[in-house]
């Protein structure tokens, strides 16, 4: 559900960026936007030997946004657009 949802997260020079910036803005969201350099770090950090791509970079970026270590939805890709869930632990 979108009423669940505490942000957005992205990669950056990501080119529909102006898109997820709207996005935010429109659910009154935290646009959270995140270097390569430090989503690869991420990943190399989980152990996985092979190189990031785009799927892996949107569950890096997803579980650096939710602070946290497990995906909800593991990255589906569209076309060019790929999407990642993670829950953001509370209590």
């Amino acid at each position: 559900s979108f009423a669940s949802l505490t942000g957005i997260a992205t990669l950056e020079a990501e080119p529909g960026l102006p898109l997820f910036e709207e996005w935010a803005d429109l659910l009154e969201l935290p646009l959270l936007i995140y270097s390569p350099v430090r989503l690869g770090q991420l990943w190399r950090y989980l152990a996985v030997s092979a190189p990031p791509g785009p799927v892996e970079y949107t569950e890096a970026a997803a579980l650096l946004a939710a602070s946290s270590h497990e995906l909800v939805v593991p990255a589906c890709r569209w076309s060019e657009w790929s999407v990642a869930i993670a829950r953001r632990q509370t209590g």
